[in-house]
């Protein structure tokens, strides 16, 4: 059966619908509207109030590992089916805040748990199954879809809270969670069969997979993993406070919304283009440009004097927001098989939502010291230059370090996904 197929084709719709309700963009891409109407309301810092942030993700986080296991245990619609009920029914408890501190960290403390179900560990797993060949860009294709998909999400956000207030926006945006993705993962969201003829059918690696216990003992993929998990602080952190960056720079409210959309936007063509290029490239080199707009995107915030600069500079960093993530879903994918992915991007994902919190909440408490985003925004450089670095010194795809030392030879696919004579790379 060809990959492209309208049960597969199905499967990457709903996981893009999934996507676009799941944490990143119900409540981080939205926090900074939410966190200047909540300040206020409370009378809190920026610091403090980012705080609810970190809690979320921080809850969602040590989840991961366990939700990762389930998903290769019992499948992925058992999990995100009952998950998206649970997760919306979180998000609309956030409109009973009635003041109290320990209420309302512990309504988002229930977000992030609840979120951890529906996160993109399991429909990356899903598309990763579906998908050889074509990996590289149909992850992306999938991101792309949620960011489309997404952009809407901000909008509708601001408009409820100047409409209605933070409370009755966050209720509308858990009905959205249920009413639009129950249905849509519920009617779209197939799984491929599993078993022998499946693996055995599929391109390399997928029918080379690693067991999680191979995986991690491999020098590789701890380095994915610090190389992303410092991306993503560096690109969270700026992103979460966006929305109050640009109003410092004299945006407007609704404008800042606006630009928030158009980052999401910008982010298509890079991630499409970076898809395309790993499904033909031998090492995840060829990913460092992509990033390297960031960078630029950073140092352009940084530089920026008036409101023109930090959206062009806002632009620049939309271009690479979830870059990160879909590159991680692909490396994890196309060095170490599906095998056992949930388990192994369980751990990945860990990290990142604990990126999700130290990022956001660094960046406030910078803010709240210095008076200003220019100290967070350089240090947010600094680890995405890192980041940068490691990704560029990783070894091709084809050399895997096995669990007792020795090299695991694997073919590698030429650009018609063809099988090409193995590498040989002396082990570092």
């Amino acid at each position: 059966m060809s990959e492209f197929n309208r049960w597969s084709l199905s499967a990457v719709l709903a996981c893009a619908v999934g996507l676009a309700l799941a944490f990143g963009t119900v409540i981080i891409a939205t926090f900074g509207l939410f966190m200047m109407a909540m300040s206020h309301d409370f009378g809190w810092g920026f610091g403090q109030t980012s705080g609810l942030l970190a809690v979320a993700a921080f809850s969602q986080a040590p989840l991961s590992i366990g939700v990762g296991r389930l998903l290769d245990r019992v499948g992925v619609r058992a999990v995100v089916l009952p998950g998206i009920v649970l997760y919306g029914a979180s998000v609309m408890a956030l409109a009973t805040a009635n003041g109290s501190t320990a209420q309302i960290y512990l309504l988002f403390i229930l977000v992030g748990a609840t979120s951890s179900l529906v996160t993109m560990l399991p429909y990356s797993k899903i598309v990763s199954a579906w998908f050889s060949t074509r990996r590289g860009l149909m992850l992306s294709v999938y991101a792309v879809l949620a960011a489309l998909l997404g952009a809407a999400v901000p909008q509708a956000a601001r408009w409820l809270i100047d409409a209605h207030g933070w409370r009755t926006a966050y209720l509308g945006l858990g009905i959205a969670v249920v009413a639009i993705g129950l249905p849509a993962l519920a009617l779209l969201l197939h799984e491929p069969a599993r078993g022998a003829a499946r693996a055995q059918a599929a391109p390399p690696p997928l029918a080379a997979s690693m067991t999680g216990r191979e995986v991690r003992r491999t020098a590789t993929y701890w380095r994915i993993i610090a190389a992303i998990t410092l991306c993503s602080i560096a690109i969270q952190a700026v992103y979460a406070h966006m929305a109050p960056l640009l109003v410092e720079r004299g945006l407007t409210r609704i404008t800042a919304t606006n630009a928030l959309s158009l980052y999401s936007l910008a982010s298509i063509f890079a991630q499409l283009g970076t898809g395309f290029l790993l499904d033909r490239s031998r090492s995840p080199r060829v990913a460092v440009p992509v990033l390297a707009l960031a960078l630029a995107g950073l140092a352009t915030l940084y530089l920026a004097n008036g409101a023109a600069q930090a959206v062009a500079g806002g632009v620049l960093l939309g271009a690479s927001v979830g870059a990160e993530i879909s590159l991680a879903k692909f490396l994890h994918a196309r060095y170490f098989g599906n095998r056992a992915f949930g388990e192994v991007f369980g751990v990945q994902f860990l990290f990142i939502g604990l990126s999700a919190g130290i990022g956001p909440i660094a960046m406030g408490l910078l803010h709240d010291a210095t008076g200003g985003y220019r100290s967070g925004i350089l240090l947010a450089a600094g680890l995405l230059l890192i980041s940068v670095s490691i990704i560029a010194r990783l070894p091709p795809y084809a050399v895997v370090r096995a669990p007792r030392g020795d090299l695991k030879i694997r073919p590698a696919l030429s650009a018609s996904g063809a099988s090409e004579e193995p590498l040989r790379e002396a082990a570092a």
